[in-house]
């Protein structure tokens, strides 16, 4: 077995509670405690009990399994994040945020034929639809939101990496990128489930705030704990980091909102102030 910082060195510790393994080096240079957790590091004797935890865990030695390792960090986000950190790669996260395209444009284009068939009256609906030019321009805008969405999982990938990095950081930005897809993929359930209450009469508007509440609660803490875990960083520093990161996002949003609205703006103030 290797270490989990340096794969080209042999394993001589183990955390247990981790389940991450050390070198020589690593025990050494953090006095005997895992660099991650703070835990008293054990002797290569419990490499067995490893073993049989990572593949209770994940089913199996290879990267995890998507559904088992999205639904663990609902039950044990720390630790998932531990795991995951090991098998983090930039084919995996694209893979995930695809999954989560397809299906959120799955649920997107079933509500337009459900709509089409039921609100459109005459079969109106249906021949819109299925005319060349609305399916030329779906399958175009299918095309552009998927860039979208690629290039805005790796923009917020970046804004949540280098702040950390700047605190000092050891995380790479391919473990960001894709851990979060991981949370991308855990959250959107939620989302959609406190979408579904709002359909509820009376209550149902209400409840769904307060569940829409919650999982944005959730979806912060989610992601102060991926950069804590794949910076190695300490709760405050994280949390510092992720402030640093909501602010830069803000921004970005600010500039492009106003870059959108220009043309507009330039208009009404051209209108407004005599030449």
């Amino acid at each position: 077995m290797k270490c989990s910082k340096h794969p080209d060195k042999d394993a001589v510790a183990v955390c247990e509670k981790c389940n991450l393994l050390y070198c020589g080096s690593c025990a050494l240079s953090s006095n005997g405690k895992c660099p991650a957790c703070g835990s008293m590091l054990g002797s290569p004797k419990s490499m067995l009990p490893f073993e049989m935890n990572q593949e209770e865990l994940y089913k199996g030695r290879d990267a995890p399994q998507l559904l088992e390792a999205v639904t663990s960090l609902y039950i044990e986000p720390v630790r998932t994040i531990r795991r995951l950190k090991q098998y983090a790669s930039l084919i995996t996260g694209a893979m995930n945020v695809t999954m989560l395209y397809a299906v959120a444009m799955t649920i997107w284009l079933g509500m337009v034929v459900v709509y089409a068939m039921l609100v459109m009256s005459g079969g109106r609906g249906i021949s819109i639809l299925t005319s060349p030019t609305t399916l030329f321009s779906m399958v175009f805008a299918l095309i552009l939101y998927f860039g979208v969405s690629m290039v805005s999982w790796l923009v917020s990938s970046a804004i949540l990496y280098f702040p950390a990095k700047l605190r000092g950081g050891r995380g790479t930005f391919i473990q960001q990128a894709c851990i979060l897809s991981y949370a991308m993929l855990a959250l959107f359930p939620l989302t959609i489930f406190s979408s579904v209450l709002s359909i509820i009469p009376y209550i149902g508007p209400f409840i769904s705030v307060f569940v829409s509440l919650a999982v944005f609660v959730y979806s912060i803490f989610l992601n102060v704990l991926i950069i804590r875990e794949v910076n190695e960083l300490n709760t405050m520093s994280a949390i510092i980091s992720f402030v640093i990161s909501a602010i830069i996002y803000f921004i970005l949003i600010a500039v492009l909102v106003v870059l959108m609205f220009l043309p507009l703006i330039a208009g009404i103030i051209g209108k407004l102030l005599p030449l």
